[in-house]
């Protein structure tokens, strides 16, 4: 008899405990639901974050604040507002999105579907009808001339650095800074001697740049010049 009255103790004690747990569960599901939506982590901000991360890693390895190919950082969002490369809810009229249709980047950077429809949600939805767009400061216009800093600033950095960086190096060469560009071993530049260094060379016969215009002849003779002077770092 007694082990009878244990064992429905035993049940009443089970059951007990069962229904607190029970009970504890329910309570604590709709404080977690409230934490959930009271994230103030909106859509345009995830939106936002995704292309981003996009960007960073398939694009910027070329448009970025020093290498800027086409003359876009893709990482500044205030600038690609300014210079109309991103029209806020307007994918298709986009510079950025239409750009990246067309098969840019053609490398194994290549972006695939998910990532084309991301950077397309993005610019549909990431932004404000009228997003705060802060003007640029005027550029810093050096003139064309027959020295290093001159160079880099008018002809290398937005005509040549987008596939002669320290990522891509294509041909072997980096033209980044001063010492890459003038590595004796590339042949890039022979100092004063403008015929037998492969940038002149290359430039003049308008095999490069690949990517975009020729250079002029005042752009050529600038570096003619320079390399005559002995290429120096000024």
């Amino acid at each position: 008899m007694y082990s009878k009255i244990r064992l429905k103790l035993k049940l009443v004690f089970l059951l007990s405990c069962s229904f607190v747990i029970i009970i504890s569960f329910q309570n604590c599901v709709p404080g977690d639901k409230a934490n959930i939506s009271g994230s103030t982590v909106t859509e345009q901000e995830l939106a936002s974050t995704k292309a981003l991360t996009i960007l960073t890693t398939k694009c910027s390895s070329c448009h970025d604040a020093v290498l800027k190919a086409g003359g876009v950082d893709v990482l500044n969002v205030n600038e690609l507002l300014v210079r109309g490369v991103i029209v806020p809810n307007e994918p298709t009229l986009s510079v950025l999105y239409t750009h990246i249709l067309s098969g840019h980047p053609s490398t194994s950077k290549a972006l695939g579907q998910s990532e084309i429809t991301a950077i397309y949600q993005w610019i549909l939805t990431g932004f404000s009808s009228n997003p705060v767009v802060t003007p640029l400061p005027p550029p810093v216009i050096i003139p064309l001339a027959g020295n290093y800093k001159s160079i880099f600033n008018n002809i290398l950095r937005p005509k040549c650095m987008s596939c002669h960086n320290a990522l891509t190096l294509a041909g072997g060469h980096d033209y980044s800074s001063y010492a890459t560009t003038t590595v004796v071993a590339n042949g890039v530049i022979v100092k004063g001697s403008p015929l037998a260094s492969k940038m002149y060379i290359a430039t003049r016969d308008k095999i490069m740049p690949k990517v975009g215009a020729p250079l002029n002849d005042a752009e050529t003779k600038a570096i003619y010049d320079w390399i005559l002077a002995g290429a120096l770092d000024n």
